[in-house]
């Protein structure tokens, strides 16, 4: 009985009222069992019960003026429900149902008005919990959308695990200057967060919701982690207090003030908490590369969550820094998984457990950049590049690459179409602005042009002026036998199918032969024979290929346009020589006559077409050639990054991190 009183006077229902009428609640108080999916109570039907949740779990529904059930809470240990109907005598406004085994405390409606009688504090007490109740209903309601659940579930045998959920949890909050609350399961772990507001551990919570509060308060969003706070499970390192229903109940409570919420699961904490992976909007599996072959368990039991194949993602952790997509393919392939991330091997986390309880990766660093582009998948903010093509206007690419490298502009992946495939596929290779600029020159350096220009007149062919063999293998010279999977991003090239006079997506294979179909302009470049197709230039029909960035899973899309939609009559320097755009040798022989076809072409489709990207950018040009590779390479490069430049603002909009 005794024991009976002190959990008692715990509960929020009971808290603070005279001990003699919480004795007198002991006794008046019977225990019943309901099981998974039992109906506790039904809207609109008179029970004349108050029910007090001992053990378990339940969820509170109502039903709207469409008829549809809408969950507006869920309930844990120590919650009540079933009072407001007590004290109207009218039937309950809302639906019960038990969401696993529980265990609840029952009050008559006559013994609810004898204990008021005895203790007015109850009747306080019942006020603030239907005002807190209705606060957190209206928070859910003004939110609209709850928080995103999203368990790093952590199979190292390790601290190193540790260090990486807290700084996803770091780098999520970073990018998106958005709510989240990190919350830390593993009990052995007693490392401080620096700067980082830390609140009471969830059992706190439960015991006392007044605690709620103080996560409503606003995030210091000065202190380097804009609006992360982070939360332990149990203050309490002795062991996890806490039960599967704690735990929902207690992310019931916060799910309406967060936008994320990052839940560190370790592996031997799992089968207690298994339902947290059940809820979860994302789950996220760290393994190590070299744990494959002995955590295939593991990894199999999350096979029977609900949507398991969709919410359930590996990321590979303690990876080798030159570890490819490739790689990661085969790796995916082997444990039957998809791969979100791979988070390469950093001294700087193994040195720093020697010396600090927290480390916090440097996003300069391979670890750093894989952290944050794991991130913003979590966030739906992955970063896609479209190149369009356009000849020597091409070379602008690099001018806006250099720009969004400066400001710090992460690339998740990269479709190119025309030149533009060629400056994505090295991209993707890993060649940075600098890089290009150093080996696009080398590649059509006048001697090589001429070399190459006379090879291909002296082989004449009756589909092109060029043919295709001295592009072709001048194109395998700078890729070698590099395949998609070798890239250090993902990469599509764009080309048309003559056969079907449909656009392709190459992103398998030797690259080179994709960026050669993709480059094959009809009538200069012969087009490339692949199995029954044809291929050619993908400008032809898809000049800027945004929704192929989508495709390779970017949520937010830069293109770069090189139509030249509004024209300079002189470049920047130069004196204006009239209204034509174009140099006068340009429109005197074939190939010049043939590429300008297709840029006026291209500039027509790219203009009337719906595939617009999230950020649209498009340098201008002066008076040039499509094939002015050389003499004006310099001013193509510039008008790359002033275009760039101008479109920051919008960038510093769609990128919040940017802003800061």
């Amino acid at each position: 009985m005794d024991q009976l009183y002190e959990i008692l006077v715990r509960v929020p229902l009971f808290k603070s009222i005279d001990p003699e009428a919480a004795r007198l609640a002991v006794n008046m108080l019977k225990t019943k069992h309901f099981n998974p999916e039992d109906i506790i109570i039904r809207q609109g039907e008179w029970q004349g019960e108050l029910h007090i949740v001992k053990s378990g779990l339940v969820s509170v529904t109502v039903t709207d003026a469409e008829g549809r059930s809408v969950e507006a809470a869920q309930l844990g240990k120590g919650e009540c429900f079933g009072e407001m109907s007590l004290l109207t005598g009218q039937p309950p406004s809302a639906t019960v149902t038990a969401r696993e085994e529980t265990d609840t405390w029952v009050i008559s409606q006559h013994d609810l008005m004898t204990l008021l009688g005895a203790s007015p504090a109850l009747m306080q007490n019942i006020s603030h919990i239907l005002s807190e109740r209705l606060s957190r209903m209206d928070a859910r309601y003004r939110a609209g959308k709850l928080a995103e659940t999203v368990v790093l579930y952590d199979l190292h045998s390790n601290a190193v695990g540790n260090l990486l959920c807290l700084n996803i949890a770091v780098s999520l909050a970073r990018q998106t200057r958005r709510r989240v609350l990190f919350i830390e399961l593993d009990q052995t772990c007693d490392y401080a967060l620096p700067r980082i507001p830390e609140c009471e551990s969830l059992s706190d919570i439960l015991d006392d919701r007044m605690l709620i509060h103080k996560h409503e308060a606003p995030v210091d969003r000065g202190n380097g982690f804009s609006g992360l706070r982070a939360i332990k499970g149990t203050s309490r390192l002795q062991g996890c207090d806490l039960s599967p229903a704690d735990l929902l109940a207690t992310l019931s409570l916060l799910e309406s003030i967060y936008d994320y919420i990052l839940v560190h699961l370790p592996l031997d904490t799992a089968p207690a908490l298994w339902r947290i992976l059940e809820r979860a909007t994302l789950v996220l599996a760290l393994l190590r590369y070299e744990d494959l072959s002995t955590v295939g368990r593991p990894l199999d039991s999350l096979r029977s969550l609900p949507n398991a194949m969709e919410k359930v993602g590996v990321v590979v952790t303690e990876a080798p820094l030159d570890m490819t997509m490739r790689a990661a393919h085969d790796f995916g392939a082997r444990c039957d998984w998809r791969i979100e991330g791979i988070l390469a091997q950093d001294e700087q986390i193994t040195h720093g457990l020697g010396n600090s309880s927290h480390v916090l990766v440097n996003s300069q660093t391979a670890l750093g950049q894989g952290i944050d582009r794991l991130s913003r998948g979590v966030a739906g903010m992955r970063v896609g590049l479209a190149l369009g093509g356009g000849g020597a206007k091409g070379l602008a690419h690099i001018g806006v690459l250099k720009v969004l490298e400066k400001e710090g502009v992460p690339i998740d992946c990269v479709a190119g179409s025309s030149f533009g495939a060629f400056i994505g596929a090295l991209y993707a290779m890993g060649c940075d602005s600098a890089q290009l600029c150093d080996t696009v020159p080398r590649i059509l350096n006048p001697s090589a042009l001429r070399s190459f220009l006379t090879a291909s007149l002296l082989k004449l062919s009756l589909s092109s002026l060029l043919g295709g063999k001295g592009v072709e293998r001048g194109l395998r010279g700078v890729f070698g036998e590099t395949d998609f999977k070798d890239l250090r991003l993902p990469f599509a090239a764009v080309a048309v199918d003559l056969n079907s006079g449909s656009p392709i997506t190459l992103k398998e294979g030797l690259v080179y032969l994709a960026v050669r179909a993709s480059v094959s302009i009809p009538g200069i470049f012969s087009p490339l024979r692949l199995g029954n197709r044809y291929l050619v230039d993908g400008g032809i029909l898809n000049p800027l290929p945004a929704q192929v960035a989508t495709d390779l899973g970017a949520n937010i899309v830069i293109g770069i346009d090189l139509s030249n939609q509004a024209p300079l009559l002189a470049w920047p320097g130069e004196a204006v020589r009239g209204k034509m755009q174009q140099d006068p040798a340009a429109s005197r022989n074939v190939i010049g006559i043939l590429l300008r076809i297709v840029d006026i072409m291209q500039a027509d489709i790219s203009e009337r077409s719906t595939e617009k990207p999230k950020v649209l950018i498009r340098p201008r040009f002066g008076p040039h050639s499509s094939y002015d590779f050389v003499r004006r390479r310099e001013q193509f490069v510039k008008a790359g990054e002033d275009a760039a430049r101008e479109a920051l603002p919008h960038l510093r909009t769609v990128l919040p991190w940017l802003a800061s």
